[in-house]
């Protein structure tokens, strides 16, 4: 269907475009590397996906359920779809914020754009009672608006927890502690040792 091909056409740009734009993690040299034999994309990465779709399919189809007995199928199609395409770029940004950067930096200009065009074609397909026809929607109303919180819940509880759980690393000396301490002993290891002179050295003062 028609409501497909838009996600489509919002989904694929901001993997090609807004996600090469993202800065780095700065906490990306301080991790271990990966070991060779762990995979790209592992069973955690498969499991924290499919939480997060499964979060966002159950707000839509909530949103779904309680606007077509009040709203009508038109309204509560119209409520579900917008409020899949906001969850939706909502995870995308969720996903690649690093903490680099904030949410207005410049490299994060091309998803502003992204979801400027995405707001501009949900408007306009809102307005216009072809497009409204193909599509099945109409511009949801009154109450029916809570959908734009939710939405917004729902695709970005990742980053929520992200910043609490790295909040709760700063605020955790031995925690934030722990990577100068291996820089450290890591620099202890591979420098000379201070006093200890060369035996070229010792021999020459004798």
């Amino acid at each position: 269907p028609m409501h497909v091909v838009l996600l489509e056409l919002l989904i694929d740009p901001i993997c090609s475009l807004g996600f090469e734009a993202e800065p780095s993690d700065p906490e990306a040299m301080r991790r271990p590397p990966r070991r060779l034999s762990e995979p790209l994309f592992g069973v955690r990465e498969v499991l924290i996906s499919g939480l997060e779709g499964t979060v966002i399919l159950a707000t839509v189809l909530l949103t779904y359920g309680l606007a077509l007995t009040d709203f009508g199928e038109a309204m509560a199609r119209g409520a579900a779809f917008a409020g899949l395409a906001l969850a939706n770029l909502t995870l995308a940004y969720a996903t690649a914020a690093t903490g680099a950067a904030g949410p207005f930096h410049r490299s994060r200009l091309v998803f502003w754009v992204i979801c400027a065009i995405a707001g501009a074609v949900l408007a306009v397909a809102y307005a216009t009672p072809s497009l409204a026809g193909v599509l099945g929607i109409a511009m949801p109303v009154g109450a029916l608006w809570a959908f734009v919180p939710a939405s917004l819940l729902a695709g970005g509880w990742p980053i929520l927890i992200r910043e609490a759980w790295r909040r709760r690393g700063r605020s955790d000396p031995a925690r934030s502690a722990a990577p100068a301490c291996r820089r450290a002993a890591a620099t202890r290891r591979t420098s000379p040792r201070a006093g200890s002179a060369s035996p070229r050295r010792r021999s020459a003062g004798r």
